[in-house]
């Protein structure tokens, strides 16, 4: 190797050695910060809450290090690709490490013993969080592409996880046991751990990233338009957001109370412009998904929440006020569904200008 080979591959050594430090520190903290949950240990949670100052102080060294690298080296290609997912890694361990000390700061402040049924659910999470967390860490640093995609998949199953865990509590809340106070401690305890898990997808990302220059993938939202009869207004805004924005989102409509067919106007108005390729009228209620698999329901008689039987954690809901439910009285109900369809889609488009931005990005 020449002198500048061997300073470079120095340099990269030193940023990996301290990567995979904080690395084992923050999988050790999310171990042991389950452990004090579940075991009731208040000892080694308030040391997993003392334990994070290393972490924060690995990370901005970390940081200066990889500042340090660009501006000797001017990496291009692999190297920069690395050292660039290195500084976004430091966030997420930064993160995962104030997650660790977030979930032991809930717990030393127990009140009493949690139901047996609440900490076993959190041990389940809490170990498929920490399993994740590892994996990704090791696709990184092995630069092991199959392993990343792996764990990227299992981290749908510690979603499914928190739901659980989560439907647990709610059930033993509605019983005051644990007391209302604890109960709120817990609910955080959960959503913490689940983002360890998120905080692993993106780390998987990274491997992804660095590996093979691959990115993310541009996000297409499902959103749901939802009014009574599903024979107007929430089909047009499905028609219309299909037609403005194909590449954006996977759209559908919905009624409560649907409508036996489509007015003759409205589906000639739509079969005219080519929009739509299910016009029936269907029914909310005998969706599978009742809004699990939404990222947005939008209602367009009020709000949704009334016709559904809970909303899903990561689904927001929206009620907007477009003139539902569609009238067709008058002599010219063409007319009437024409100013509907740019009523709504007016809607539409400042929703997407702000999911996606002005240039679809």
């Amino acid at each position: 190797m020449s002198h500048y080979e061997e300073r470079l591959q120095m340099d990269l050594d030193e940023i990996r050695v301290r990567l995979e430090d904080i690395s084992d520190r923050v999988v050790r903290a999310t171990g042991d910060a389950v452990r004090a949950v579940v075991q009731g240990d208040r000892p080694l949670g308030n040391m997993t809450i003392l334990r994070d100052r290393a972490v924060n102080r690995g990370v901005r060294k970390l940081d200066r290090l990889c500042h340090v690298f660009v501006v000797r080296h001017s990496p291009s290609a692999g190297h920069l690709r690395w050292v660039s997912s290195v500084l976004r890694m430091t966030v997420a361990l930064e993160r995962v490490g104030d997650y660790a000390a977030a979930v032991c700061r809930e717990s030393v402040r127990f009140s009493g013993d949690p139901p047996r049924s609440i900490l076993d659910a959190i041990g389940n999470l809490g170990r498929g969080a920490e399993l994740v967390l590892r994996q990704s860490l090791e696709a990184f640093r092995e630069g092991d592409v199959d392993l990343a995609r792996a764990t990227a998949d299992q981290c749908q199953d510690v979603d499914e996880d928190f739901k659980r865990a989560y439907h647990t509590l709610i059930e033993s809340a509605a019983e005051d046991d644990p007391p209302i106070k604890d109960a709120l401690a817990l609910g955080t305890v959960l959503r913490t751990l689940m983002r360890v898990s998120d905080q692993a997808a993106n780390v998987c990302q990274h491997t992804l990233f660095t590996v093979s220059g691959e990115v993310k993938e541009k996000k297409v939202f499902r959103i749901m338009f939802v009014d009574e009869r599903n024979e107007g207004m929430s089909q047009l805004a499905e028609a219309y957001a299909r037609r403005a924005f194909p590449d954006s989102g996977s759209y559908s409509s919905a009624g409560w109370s649907p409508a036996e067919a489509l007015p003759d106007a409205v589906t000639r108005f739509l079969s005219e412009r080519g929009l739509g390729s299910d016009p029936r009228p269907k029914a909310l209620a005998a969706r599978d998904d009742r809004g699990n698999h939404y990222h947005i329901i939008i209602g367009l008689e009020g709000d949704p929440l009334r016709h559904l039987d809970s909303l899903p954690f990561l689904t927001a809901s929206l009620a907007w006020d477009v003139g539902a439910p569609l009238t067709l009285d008058g002599p010219d109900p063409e007319k009437l569904i024409e100013a509907a369809y740019h009523r709504v889609g007016t809607e539409i488009c400042d929703l997407m200008e702000m999911l996606v931005g002005s240039d679809g990005e």
